[in-house]
């Protein structure tokens, strides 16, 4: 029985340096990777920008995007609820509140049914479902102006929801 409990205990202390090891191997990678992505997701919703400067309001973070020293919008991340959680995104505005892209960073809805807003279709080279916001006013948004997901009104709702008021309360906040 002491035999066992000495092998046991050496295979968990084997096993637990193993993976300390990993963790620390691996942690300054993933951070490049997530870093790498963001700049990615940045470029995206504020085409254009050449320098982003990370900033915090009552609701969270932002970035001011700017082009040669001069803001050209705001990048902000974004929160909605959807019908299997929450729809996690990065926003990009103008100064006026004009869409200039949406990208989605994290969302976990049905596979096939809310899940196709991050869908691409063929010969596209981003999302139809988030393509569509782009260039729309965000304060003025209303759902007969967007093409839903069939069936899936519920996702719908919750990214024009979020965009709107988000965009709403951002730019009441910060003018």
């Amino acid at each position: 029985m002491v035999k066992f409990v000495g092998v046991l205990s050496s295979v968990c202390i084997i096993a637990a340096i193993v993976l300390g090891l990993t963790y620390s191997i691996t942690k300054p990678i993933i951070a490049e990777q997530s870093a790498k992505e963001q700049r990615q997701a940045l470029e995206k919703v504020v085409p254009g920008a050449d320098t982003y400067k990370q900033k915090v309001f009552s609701k969270g973070e932002y970035y001011e995007c700017l082009k040669d020293k001069k803001l050209i919008g705001y990048a902000l991340f974004v929160s909605g609820t959807g019908y299997s959680g929450d729809i996690k995104m990065l926003l990009g505005i103008d100064k006026t509140g004009k869409i200039l892209g949406v990208e989605i960073l994290a969302q976990s809805e049905t596979p096939g049914l809310g899940a196709r807003c991050v869908e691409v279709k063929r010969g596209q080279s981003q999302p139809w479902f988030l393509a569509q916001f782009k260039g729309k006013n965000a304060s003025s948004l209303k759902l007969k102006d967007i093409q839903t997901i069939t069936g899936s009104t519920i996702t719908s709702k919750a990214v024009l929801e979020s965009l709107k008021n988000s965009t709403e309360g951002f730019l009441k906040e910060i003018r």
